[in-house]
């Protein structure tokens, strides 16, 4: 019974699979808007919190040195 499901596990995967696309992003054409929305919206999601970061740590950095310029005073 193993070997029955193996096998048909494996037409499955052979057969059904390929005219199923795993994601809008994947079976897309080259300049589909879907595409290129899931893109801008991806790197969007990736940079702000980096960016948000970013101005954390410079905001910190400023405040410090600031300190530093009034202490040698």
């Amino acid at each position: 019974m193993n070997r029955l499901y193996r096998l048909v596990f494996g037409f499955l995967v052979l057969v059904v699979s390929h005219p199923l696309l795993a994601c809008a992003v994947c079976g897309s054409g080259e300049n589909d808007p879907t595409r290129n929305a899931y893109t801008s919206s991806t790197a969007f999601l990736s940079f702000v919190p980096l960016m948000a970061m970013g101005g954390v740590v410079y905001t910190i950095y400023r405040y410090v040195k600031k300190a530093d310029d009034q202490q040698e005073r």
